[in-house]
């Protein structure tokens, strides 16, 4: 599910420019269970709740005040997947579920709802280290806004998902995100002085649909934005 103002449950605020979405319904929601819907909308409350708080400790920790960030969270581009992984043979280096990325997001939390191992992350070092589930956590994946808007000081977590365990997986992802129409600027005390900003500011609604149309390049959007020149 991605953000949708159509749907009650989202909140979306009344003075939200409605002209950056098409037409909704933009989620799918399956018939059965009947209480899929609900059950997937009190997670992402918790989930969301929990996020806004991670977001003013990491304001904190970078010396800015608690609620440096809050304006940006409106209407965040808050994506949730419900995410099944089969078992795969362990036949070759490149038998994934999922390939190595990292998120469009300030960070992605990641609830590893089984004891199955699979959750990889590239070290510094180049190595991919096992992530496994540890009862009653999240994984925090810092995204790419964090990464920009700190100048490297928090960098984007490259993962992937290989699971030879021989048993199934599944895990729930919440990608939080800004608002569209927020600016991401370098904050300043990532800022050394003699430092310039390793990136342009960026919209973020913008700079995620470019990441969006670029990773999918098979998608009508994505071939569509290709042929003009847009990507």
């Amino acid at each position: 599910m991605a953000d949708d103002p159509y749907e009650p449950e989202q909140q979306a605020p009344s003075d939200l420019d409605m002209s950056t979405y098409p037409p909704g319904p933009l989620n799918q929601w399956p018939a059965q269970p009947p209480d899929f819907r609900h059950t997937i909308y009190e997670y992402r409350a918790a989930v969301q709740a929990c996020s806004a708080v991670l977001l003013r400790l990491v304001a904190l920790g970078l010396d800015l005040p608690e609620e440096y960030f809050d304006h940006m969270l409106s209407f965040p581009m808050a994506g949730l997947r419900a995410l099944h992984y089969p078992p795969q043979a362990a036949t070759a280096e490149d038998t994934i579920g999922i390939g190595a990325h990292a998120d469009y997001s300030w960070f992605t939390l990641v609830n590893q709802l089984s004891d199955t191992p699979a959750l990889e992350v590239l070290n510094a070092n180049g190595h991919w280290v096992a992530a496994p589930p540890v009862p009653g956590s999240l994984v925090v994946n810092v995204g790419d806004f964090l990464e920009r808007a700190t100048n490297d000081r928090f960098v984007s977590t490259v993962h992937r998902v290989r699971n030879i365990s021989g048993r199934e997986r599944y895990s729930l992802a919440y990608f939080f995100a800004p608002s569209q129409n927020v600016m991401i600027r370098t904050v300043p005390t990532c800022v050394a002085e003699g430092e310039t900003p390793k990136y342009e500011d960026v919209k973020a609604g913008d700079w995620q649909r470019e990441r969006l149309l670029r990773a999918r390049v098979n998608h009508p959007a994505s071939i569509a934005a290709k042929a003009r020149g847009e990507i």
